[in-house]
């Protein structure tokens, strides 16, 4: 609840007086339409908070000279004629645009792939250096999308052809054990995973206490880091606007700036003392990040594809965790938080 309410303070873009306008995002960006998608904001919309303060927006033309960028770092523009004329906007997240773009050209003909051009924005709360890092490693690792290119401008990745996991899926409990609990399983592993894996360069050298597990610097967990940005850049908004940028929203629920800052405070106070051990996180491990494939070789279950890297770092493994189970609509299934278990620490136990 806290780190949405920050994000939406980020995202708000005020109509008349702190009003919020934040982007909508239709299905997920990786996916493509057979995962289903929602109503998205129109494509000449801006992403931002609209405050003097705030950093340049991508305009349209801006937006199609980097897809054309990425694509051409790619090798996907064999000639003049290989972008789209219309690449089907899936969405936006935070900080980004993501686009479905079927290419055209010899040597392309019917070839789909994603794009995600990043924002300005994106760098409010991430150091560009890093931006796209872990989707190159998950990538790697077989945990997410295959990246085909890394770009100073975003990513180009495959398409997964699947479904968007929801939390009823995630706790689903059917008689002698049914969906819920093998993708519990599978999600277990694939977690695992990507907190063994080491930190990319990008983030700087691991400190010692974190080597030994794959991690990154305790004193620079991502959950802090993109917290105390976010709040910043929201008082640095005010005080160059002159009017209050937190959303409506938020203000209802009754939090403040002051308020969140003091939680964020407090929160950190309450677990830095603890000592625990930073690994290589997700950051934003919340069930519609996850994509459902089919499974080759004839495997049981299905296929995890785990999505959306731009928050990933060091960083505590329980709120990855967390962000999993949590739920507001359905009961949690001790049973499925089980298998969960088993798998992410068996594979922690295994050789190798």
């Amino acid at each position: 609840m806290l780190i949405n309410n920050v994000s939406r303070c980020v995202c708000a873009r005020p109509r008349g007086r702190g009003r919020p306008g934040r982007g909508r995002r239709r299905g997920s960006g990786e996916v493509g339409a057979s995962a289903g998608a929602g109503a998205g904001a129109g494509a000449g919309d801006a992403v931002g908070l609209g405050h003097p303060s705030s950093p340049p927006l991508l305009s349209v033309e801006e937006r199609a000279e980097a897809l054309r960028s990425l694509l051409d770092g790619a090798g996907l523009l064999p000639d003049a004629d290989g972008l789209p004329a219309a690449p089907d906007e899936l969405g936006r997240g935070f900080c980004n645009w993501v686009y479905r773009a079927e290419l055209a050209g010899s040597g392309n003909d019917g070839a789909v792939v994603v794009v995600k051009v990043f924002s300005p924005l994106a760098m409010v709360r991430v150091d560009r250096a890093v931006l796209g890092s872990v989707d190159v490693l998950a990538s790697g690792a077989g945990i997410g999308p295959r990246i085909l290119h890394r770009g100073p401008d975003g990513i180009v990745m495959s398409l997964v052809d699947g479904s968007v996991l929801t939390e009823q899926m995630v706790h689903d409990e059917a008689e002698g054990g049914g969906r819920g609990e093998l993708l519990c399983r599978s999600i277990g592993a694939a977690l695992a995973g990507l907190h063994c894996s080491p930190l990319p360069g990008e983030f700087g050298p691991s400190s010692p206490e974190s080597e030994s597990e794959g991690g990154g610097s305790g004193g620079n967990n991502m959950l802090w880091t993109t917290l105390d940005r976010m709040l910043g850049y929201v008082a640095d908004a005010d005080d160059a606007s002159g009017f209050g940028s937190i959303p409506s929203a938020v203000l209802e629920a009754g939090w403040s700036h002051r308020a969140l800052s003091e939680e964020v405070r407090e929160m950190r106070d309450a677990l830095e003392p603890l000592g625990l051990t930073s690994v290589l996180c997700h950051g934003d491990f919340k069930p519609s990040n996850i994509i459902l494939g089919r499974r080759t070789g004839g495997g049981k279950g299905e296929e995890v594809v785990v999505i959306d890297y731009e928050l990933s770092g060091p960083g505590y493994r329980g709120y990855d965790f967390c962000k999993l189970f949590r739920t507001g609509q359905a009961e949690q299934s001790r049973r499925n938080m089980r298998a969960f278990a088993e798998a992410y620490l068996g594979l922690l136990a295994a050789p190798g």
